[in-house]
């Protein structure tokens, strides 16, 4: 029997499947682009038959929170990219929560 394990962080940042991976680019997950990309390119849920089966209600649930959050506040990052320290374990996590500042619209 052979066991292959999957990296999501080493793949989600594969130059192979995203130009540039280290840049932020929300426009490349824009539906023009998902036509052509792999499917498997992107795990946050894994794939296949035995995926989760909470995929569309966290997604549904992430997309309510923020669009909520956006509505209501401004925010501004304090710091730089470089300032956030992340460790890699089964998940990744953050050591130190982000900076953030908050501003009622």
């Amino acid at each position: 029997m052979t066991t292959a394990f999957v990296f999501p962080y080493i793949l989600h940042r594969s130059d192979d499947l995203y130009p540039n991976p280290e840049e932020f680019n929300p426009e490349r997950f824009l539906n023009e682009d998902n036509k052509s990309r792999n499917i498997f390119g992107y795990l946050p849920f894994s794939a296949g038959p035995r995926n989760c089966i909470g995929q569309k209600y966290a997604m549904n649930q992430m997309k309510t929170v923020i669009s909520t959050i956006l509505r209501k506040l401004k925010f501004e990052t304090i710091g730089t990219k470089e300032d956030i320290k992340i460790s890699a374990q089964i998940v990744i996590r953050l050591d130190s929560a982000p900076k953030i500042k908050f501003h009622k619209l």
